[in-house]
C-alpha cells in the first residue's frame, strides 16, 4: 500500500459565507447531545449522553420527549425509516424502536464495551466502539454478529461505499478497510497514525467509491484533522486545523459538504461548507457550543448538534458552486420544465472535456453527457434535480424541477 503524507498550507481557506446560517433550534436538553439522523425532511431523533431522546415531525421547529428506559449515555442514533431506529450507547447498549419511538426495546448486542457509532448502508446497520470490534444486523437491528478488527483499537467512526466496502477509524489515526462486508479489515496508512499524540477519528463520510474524507481531532492539543483520499484510502492529504476539533463531516452531492466541530478549550462552534468538493473549505456563520453530530437529510435543510444541548438548523442549502467561480456561468431553461432543458454555455466553457451531468437528490449521476445545449431527462421521474456542467476549470451546478 502506498503512503502519502501531505501538509497543505492553501487546502483550508476561512473565507466567510454570509448567504446562509445555522439557527439554534430548542430541544428541551441540556446535556450534550451526541448525535442527530433524520429519516427525512421532518421527521428526525437526536440522542444525549443522558440517555434521553427526542424526536422532531416538523422539521425541528418542535422536538418531544422520547421514553428511552436508560440514563446510559447514548452516542448515535440511525433512522432506517420513520418507524425504525436504533441508538447506541455505553456497556454495550443498543435500543430499538419499531413505532417511531414511542417504545424503545433493549437487543442484545454481544458485548459489554462502550459503543459509540452506528452507521446503515445497503440493509446493513454496522456499530462500533472500544474494543477493537465491529458489530453487524442484517434485520434491522434485532440481531447483532460481531466482526473483529482490531482488539488494540477504540474505533470511533464507519462508513460503506457499497455493500461489500467499508471504512473504519478510530484512536491514534487509525483507518481499517474492508472488501467483503466485514468479515476481515485491512488497516491503511493514513500517515497520521505515525505522528505523536493520539489523534482520534470520529467523523467519516465518502462521496463515491474513491473520494472521502475522515475527520476528527486531538483532544490534548485542541488540535483537528482532515484526512482526504482519492483513491479508495490508498492515499491520504492531511490538513491540521488548530483550536478546531471537527466531529462530523457529511456531503449532501459530491461537491457540496460539511464540516461540523469546534474548540474543546473553550466549547465554541465552527461549521464549514464545501461547494467544491473538499478543495476548499469556508466558514459558515454560527454563534453556539462546540458540535459533535450532524444530518443533511436533503438540501431543504441540515443539522447539527452539539454540546449544552444544542441543535442548529440550516434551510435551503445553496448547492451551486457560483460563489465560488463567478468567472464562468450558465443557465437552463425552461425550469420548471417537462424534462427538455436548454442549456445556455458561454462560448469559453464549451471545450472538448465538459462534463454535463444530472444528480438526484442523493447526490447520485442519473444521467452524463459531454457538451451540449440541450438536456432530455424525459425518462426521469418527476422531482428535483441538479444539473453539474464541469471540466478542469470549473465546476458548476444548477437545481431544476421536472414536472
Amino acid at each position: 500500500m502506498k503512503k502519502t503524507v501531505l501538509f497543505l498550507s492553501g487546502f483550508f481557506l476561512t473565507w466567510t459565507l454570509t448567504a446562509q446560517s445555522f439557527i439554534p433550534q430548542n430541544s428541551g436538553l441540556s446535556s450534550t447531545i451526541a448525535s442527530i439522523n433524520f429519516a427525512n425532511d421532518n421527521v428526525g431523533m437526536a440522542v444525549s449522553y443522558n440517555g434521553e431522546i427526542v424526536k422532531t415531525i416538523d422539521g425541528g421547529t418542535n422536538w418531544s420527549s422520547q421514553n428511552s428506559g436508560t440514563t446510559t449515555t447514548l452516542r448515535d442514533v440511525v433512522m432506517i425509516d420513520a418507524q425504525v431506529a436504533v441508538a447506541i450507547g455505553y456497556n454495550g447498549l443498543i435500543l430499538r424502536t419499531s413505532d417511531g419511538g414511542g417504545t424503545w426495546t433493549p437487543v442484545s448486542s454481544g458485548t459489554t464495551q462502550h459503543l459509540v457509532c452506528v452507521d446503515f448502508n445497503y440493509s446493513t446497520l454496522y456499530a462500533t466502539g472500544n474494543g477493537g470490534d465491529v458489530f453487524k444486523s442484517v434485520d434491522s437491528g434485532l440481531t447483532w454478529s460481531t466482526l473483529t478488527v482490531d482488539n488494540t483499537s477504540n474505533l470511533k467512526s464507519i462508513y460503506f461505499t457499497d455493500a461489500n466496502t467499508g471504512y473504519v477509524g478510530g484512536e491514534h489515526g487509525r483507518i481499517y478497510k474492508t472488501i467483503n462486508a466485514g468479515s476481515s479489515w485491512t488497516q491503511l496508512n493514513t500517515g497520521i497514525d505515525i505522528l505523536p499524540g493520539n489523534y482520534q477519528l470520529v467523523g467519516m463520510c465518502f462521496t463515491d467509491d474513491n473520494n472521502g474524507f475522515v475527520v476528527g481531532g486531538n483532544a490534548q492539543t485542541n488540535q483537528g484533522v482532515i484526512l482526504r483520499t482519492t483513491d479508495a484510502g490508498d492515499t491520504w492529504m492531511l490538513e491540521f486545523l488548530n483550536n478546531n476539533y471537527i466531529g462530523s463531516v457529511s456531503f449532501l452531492t459530491s461537491t457540496t459538504g460539511f464540516l461540523s466541530g469546534g474548540s474543546i478549550v473553550s466549547n465554541t462552534s465552527t461549521i464549514m461548507k464545501t461547494m467544491d468538493g473538499g478543495n476548499t473549505w469556508n466558514v459558515v456563520p454560527t454563534s453556539s457550543y462546540r458540535q459533535v453530530g450532524a444530518s443533511f437529510p436533503s438540501p431543504n435543510a441540515g443539522y447539527t448538534c452539539g454540546l449544552n444541548g444544542t441543535i442548529l438548523k440550516i434551510d435551503s442549502i445553496i448547492l451551486e458552486t457560483d460563489e465560488l467561480t463567478s468567472e464562468f456561468n450558465f443557465e437552463v431553461f425552461p425550469n420548471p420544465g417537462n424534462g427538455y432543458f436548454n442549456l445556455a454555455l458561454e462560448e469559453k466553457m464549451l471545450t472538448d472535456n465538459t462534463l454535463v451531468e444530472v444528480l438526484n437528490l442523493n447526490g447520485e449521476v442519473v444521467l452524463k453527457q459531454g457538451k451540449s445545449s440541450t438536456l432530455d431527462i424525459s425518462g426521469l421521474i418527476s422531482g428535483v434535480y441538479f444539473i453539474r456542467v464541469s471540466n478542469d476549470k470549473f465546476n458548476l451546478m444548477k437545481k431544476v424541477i421536472k414536472e
